[in-house]
């Protein structure tokens, strides 16, 4: 174990505010890139780069985990800074690996929301030396009027779509953002879907699954799930074709061929009464939604063919698998897919809990952190304590990290502190 303030963030200590300065929101997330090892980096020595989120405009990259956890190594590049959109809230990884990179090429590697309502998309290129990356916010567009809670990217036919959602409840695609052919522009941005009573999505998670139309023709279609604040779970599926020569396409008048979704089922995020904010959701394995809740509730659903062997188009519903009301003391931070296992963290606690995502059985739990003391009435802005003399305030564990080579999970909590732990599968 290792546990030490490794990303440079100006913490509160617990014990007094300094004059003039502002109590401090800390960390968000953490993202390990999905980005192929460059032509001329050692592949013993090569660390897909992390990007860290935070109370401060744009993100932090650092070339690797390792970077993040050797004292004296300050290798960190700031990006989105100056694009006015401050703080970036969300982030969804384009997965590169196995994609062949050319020099002086640019590839889009991942793609920000901010709390100004700005999307931008940020593109990873060839170092000069070609044994690393340099990147750039490429573009912005601003199509939400609130901030934007989540951002999804799946595979709706001929090529992947971003989608982004917000408090106002309205989801937008991005149809150009992942098109090479049209330069990965991020203009003209498209309503997709709205909520009907208008109540804000906080959270959304896609994949892709292949059902048939009532000729017996498979497609492969997308799916997009989203919480909403009253706790609702809507299940979206991209439409079947009238004509068999595409799938859930509408011609755009920008050009762009849209993917068209329908609405037909939604869900509760909870079994107790009343509404309960989703705050994250996920697909794990493919057909296994996760979601969590405002007050800690976990549930696991299975997307599932209907009507398959009959003369009608199939359709897809969630079935509830798995419900653990109460899992954490506090809204869910991280739902985090290893393998068969969910790693989930919530409220403030400073704790990591694993799941089993077959079974839904509790693996076990992990406090991520030795915490700090604090004087009465005293809080660090983002944890909970132990009660009685000599009390200590645990941070929220916001973002897992898995190194698998090295057999090494990384846990990072909101005030900046982090956790190495070694695993055995």
């Amino acid at each position: 174990r290792d546990e030490r303030d490794a990303l440079l963030y100006d913490n509160f200590d617990g014990t007094e505010v300094p004059p003039g300065r502002n109590l401090s929101n800390g960390y968000f997330n953490v993202s390990v890139l999905h980005l192929p090892r460059p032509p001329n980096c050692r592949e013993e020595g090569w660390e897909p780069p992390v990007v860290v989120q935070g109370d401060f405009d744009g993100v932090r990259i650092f070339p690797s985990l390792s970077h993040i956890t050797s004292p004296g190594r300050r290798d960190i590049r700031t990006v989105g800074a100056g694009a006015g959109g401050g703080q970036a809230l969300c982030l969804v990884r384009n997965d590169l690996v196995g994609t062949p990179v050319e020099a002086g090429k640019r590839y889009p590697c991942f793609f920000l929301g901010f709390a100004s309502g700005l999307v931008g998309s940020v593109s990873a290129r060839l170092s000069e030396a070609g044994d690393g990356y340099e990147y750039d916010m490429d573009g912005t567009c601003r199509p939400h009027a609130h901030e934007v809670t989540a951002l999804a990217v799946v595979d709706c036919g001929p090529r992947p779509v971003l989608f982004s959602s917000c408090g106002g409840g309205n989801v937008y695609s991005h149809p150009s953002a992942l098109d090479a052919s049209r330069d990965y522009a991020m203009d003209s941005p498209v309503l997709a879907m709205s909520n009907r009573n208008g109540r804000g999505i906080f959270s959304m998670a896609a994949t892709s699954v292949l059902t048939r139309d009532w000729r017996g023709t498979e497609w492969r279609r997308a799916v997009i799930c989203t919480g909403d604040g009253d706790g609702n779970v809507r299940l979206w599926v991209q439409s079947f074709p009238s004509e068999p020569s595409g799938l859930g396409l509408l011609f755009h008048e920008s050009g762009d061929e849209m993917p068209m979704f329908d609405s037909r089922y939604s869900y509760r995020s909870s079994s107790r009464r009343g509404g309960q904010l989703v705050t994250r959701a996920a697909f794990l394995c493919g057909n296994v939604l996760a979601c969590g809740t405002v007050e800690g509730d976990i549930r696991l659903w299975r997307l599932e063919r209907t009507g398959v062997g009959e003369r009608r188009e199939e359709g897809l519903v969630l079935t509830l698998q798995h419900d653990h009301p109460r899992a954490h003391p506090g809204p869910v931070e991280v739902l985090s897919g290893a393998g068969d296992v969910l790693l989930t963290s919530g409220g403030g606690d400073g704790r990591v809990t694993a799941w089993s995502v077959r079974t839904g059985l509790r693996l076990g739990s992990l406090r991520c952190g030795r915490g700090r003391p604090a004087s009465p009435g005293n809080d660090d802005g983002g944890g909970g304590g132990d009660g009685g003399e000599g009390r200590r305030y645990y941070s929220c564990v916001v973002g897992v990290a898995i190194a698998p080579a090295d057999r090494q999970l990384f846990c990072f909590c909101r005030d900046g502190t982090y956790m190495r732990l070694s695993y055995v599968d």
